[in-house]
């Protein structure tokens, strides 16, 4: 951002990496006045919850890109939530992922591929020669 939009802008509120005035955040700037699963994009996310830093927009497209921070695309715009901003901050490990969905049991109590592979080795083993006849 160049001089003439830090100071064009100076004591106007919160401003974008690329020096546009973010006004939903300047009119509500404390994160307890937006609902939970309100959208945000990632610009306002940022001046909401690190006014001053650590984070940037770029910071949090980092997030997106590593999943760390869940987000929803709109006509090719990335917005989030307020909840999911808490959640990414919240300390420990990540959530794990859902897990892939298994193959319902047979009617023998198994995967149809293991029981197969099971009579595959019994019949294997009824034809091989036997040793010392």
């Amino acid at each position: 951002m160049d001089e003439e939009h830090r100071t064009a802008n100076a004591g106007q509120g919160p401003v974008s990496r690329h020096g546009r005035l973010l006004d939903r955040v300047a009119e509500r700037p404390d994160p307890a006045e937006w609902a939970p699963d309100e959208l945000i994009s990632l610009a306002e996310g940022a001046a909401l919850f690190f006014p001053r830093g650590p984070l940037s927009e770029k910071s949090l497209r980092k997030a997106v890109v590593d999943g760390k921070l869940q987000t929803v695309t709109i006509s090719r715009k990335i917005y989030t939530t307020p909840a999911e901003m808490r959640r990414m901050m919240r300390p420990g490990p990540p959530p794990a992922p859902p897990l892939p969905p298994q193959p319902p049991p047979d009617r023998f109590g198994g995967p149809a591929s293991v029981r197969a592979g099971a009579a595959r080795g019994k019949l294997a083993a009824a034809f091989e020669p036997r040793r010392g006849s």
